[in-house]
């Protein structure tokens, strides 16, 4: 390592950012130069690993519906009273739900995680009426939802909305491609939750109407990730 000399502060220099900093990141022996000049023997095996330098996460993992075209309606799924969670065998569910089980139960007020940073990207397919005509408000609504051990738990600030934007009059028959992805991401903390805990997270879908008709929506590939954090939130 080379050798390390800082130059004192005089009596007569300003007491200033610039003269404490310089001392440590300019000229030849600064810290900064110092620290950087490390030989290739200088450190120690395992100086790095994690048993100085603990990960930040405590779990990872994610779920995923690929090529998957599944449909959810408005007679079925209405919002706002109705949500389904997001299945590959569409509302009728029984095929892999869009769910990331974490592996425990976390008190996010307490202990190590206290965060859960959550990252789903959704894909609308197609938003369509069978009968009536199109109004721009007709959509789809998602959300996602945190278990708590005991409950499913909506998180509010995850509400997401897309709207066929065919707007009133255009028949039924004129439906078409929306191809939209809805990207949510969220950090989950412990007044998200009552109880403070969470065990999985998952990810929901509604489907909005704006007059007498139905409207069916279809999903393509939808990805749900999930990361404990070893953190304390503020």
């Amino acid at each position: 390592m080379a050798e390390i000399s800082y130059d004192p502060i005089d009596e007569q220099e300003l007491f200033t950012a610039a003269s404490l900093n310089d001392r440590f990141s300019a000229g030849g022996n600064a810290l900064q130069t110092a620290i950087n000049s490390l030989d290739t023997d200088a450190l120690a095996p395992g100086t790095f690993s994690e048993v100085h330098l603990p990960s930040l996460v405590l779990f990872r993992g994610g779920a995923a519906q690929v090529a998957v075209a599944s449909a959810y309606t408005y007679a079925n799924t209405p919002y706002p009273g109705t949500w389904a969670a997001i299945d590959s065998n569409g509302e009728a569910g029984g095929g892999a739900a869009l769910e990331q089980s974490l592996g425990a139960t976390y008190n996010l007020a307490s202990g190590q995680a206290q965060g859960v940073f959550v990252m789903a990207d959704l894909y609308i397919g197609k938003i369509q009426r069978s009968a009536g005509t199109y109004n721009a408000t007709d959509g789809v609504a998602l959300k996602l939802q945190a278990y708590n051990g005991t409950s499913w738990q909506t998180i509010g600030r995850t509400h997401r909305f897309v709207a066929a934007a065919i707007y009133s009059g255009a028949a039924a028959s004129n439906n078409r491609e929306v191809d939209v992805k809805v990207p949510i991401r969220t950090l989950i903390k412990a007044s998200d939750v009552t109880g403070n805990t969470i065990s999985s997270v998952r990810a929901q879908i509604s489907v909005v109407r704006s007059s007498a008709g139905t409207v069916v929506v279809s999903l393509k590939a939808c990805y749900l990730t999930a990361i404990v954090l070893q953190s304390t939130v503020v």
